[in-house]
């Protein structure tokens, strides 16, 4: 993207956003506020091949976190809003290892975002979701809260147990050999999106360090069947200078009796001369929902992916799972159980799977 539209993009977003701000002024007494939040801690044990840990950790797959959001309708038929998200982790499942049962308790910011909405689409400005973001994690089973694309979430701070040396020793972590490759995450940025056509929206972003991103969505339903993709394109600028671009999406259908389909892929192109092989990764889940009880559905899934040479040239990384979530509709909870797999195949080295069970619960407020 030339310097000159970016500019032209970024004083655009600025001049709307100070119009958008004068107007919501005189609105005040339209404003509405909602604040919402979730909780969700589960039991993590997971074994490396050589001893088994028990964590009490929070569920990266979707994290404990606060937000607000406020918005207000202004004149010519606009809206104007605001997003502030934070997440509260402690002992995170993408963090705990084989020396850290217990991790310190962190806070990070998710949004801090401002936005307008009219006939033209959507302007945001600020920490939020760039047009890239969640485009591999479309998912319609109603499992995510245990088991998506994005699987190191799952046990990701362990360290692959070395078979031939015995040790932990100058092992790789499951968080650097799996990656669902998607695109440029939650980043300070002016995002737009289009009015929605026949089920179809498209984005765009600039970010910092000259990174820029596009994206492509669509959600639609036909005779019951629920469909939704994502496709996306993302630049890293000078955020990540060994890599050129990344290409992913993922797809998702949810059939009327309570099967659904999910699966994603992606691509990064990479411009290290050190090495040769780009990144690859793709996903598969199969899930099925049932009305076994009275408080709410019950849904059984199981998922594999595959990640190539993420860290290393020739490192083959796979997964598999199977897993369980009960919603209990009147009390906003989820209660969830799972078990995954991890095997690294790399060339000259043997490491044993690090297996693991996770169960908890999810409540929002």
């Amino acid at each position: 993207m030339h310097g000159i539209t970016r500019k032209w993009l970024v004083a655009g977003a600025v001049a709307l956003a100070g119009a958008a701000a004068a107007q919501a002024a005189h609105a005040a007494a339209d404003v509405k506020v909602k604040v919402y939040g979730q909780v969700n801690r589960a039991l993590l044990w997971a074994d490396d091949g050589d001893e088994s840990t028990t964590y009490f950790v929070d569920n990266s797959n979707s994290s404990t976190r606060f937000g607000i959001d406020a918005k207000a309708s202004i004149e010519g038929g606009m809206t104007v809003g605001g997003k502030f998200e934070a997440e509260f982790q402690s002992s995170a499942s993408t963090d705990v290892n084989q020396n850290e049962q217990k991790t310190d308790a962190t806070m990070k910011e998710r949004h801090m975002d401002v936005w307008l909405e009219g006939a033209f689409g959507k302007l945001s400005i600020g920490q939020g979701n760039t047009a890239s973001n969640e485009t591999s994690e479309v998912d319609l089973s109603g499992t995510a809260v245990i088991a998506y694309s994005d699987v190191k979430q799952f046990a990701g701070g362990l360290s692959f147990f070395n078979d031939d040396t015995e040790s932990l020793e100058g092992s790789p972590k499951i968080k650097d050999v799996f990656s669902n490759l998607d695109g440029l995450s939650r980043d300070d940025r002016v995002r737009y999106d289009t009015p929605t056509f026949a089920g179809f929206t498209a984005s765009a972003s600039v970010v910092a360090q000259e990174a820029w991103d596009a994206a492509l969505r669509y959600a639609g339903e036909f005779g019951g069947t629920k469909i939704a993709a994502a496709v996306a394109y993302a630049d890293f600028g000078d955020q990540k200078p060994t890599v050129d671009g990344e290409v992913n999406g993922s797809a998702s259908v949810l059939l009327p009796f309570g099967l659904s389909l999910t699966g994603a892929a992606g691509q990064q192109s990479l411009d290290d001369p050190s090495r040769e092989d780009d990144p690859t990764f793709w996903y598969g889940k199969v899930a099925y929902a049932a009305k076994l009880l009275f408080a709410g559905s019950t849904t059984f899934g199981a998922d594999y992916s595959v990640t190539n040479d993420m860290k290393k040239d020739g490192d083959e990384a796979t997964t598999w799972a199977a897993f369980v979530v009960q919603r209990l509709d009147n009390y906003n909870t989820e209660l969830y159980a799972g078990y995954r797999s991890h095997a690294l195949d790399r060339a000259g080295v043997d490491y044993a799977d690090v297996t693991g069970l996770m169960g908890g619960a999810r409540i929002k407020f």
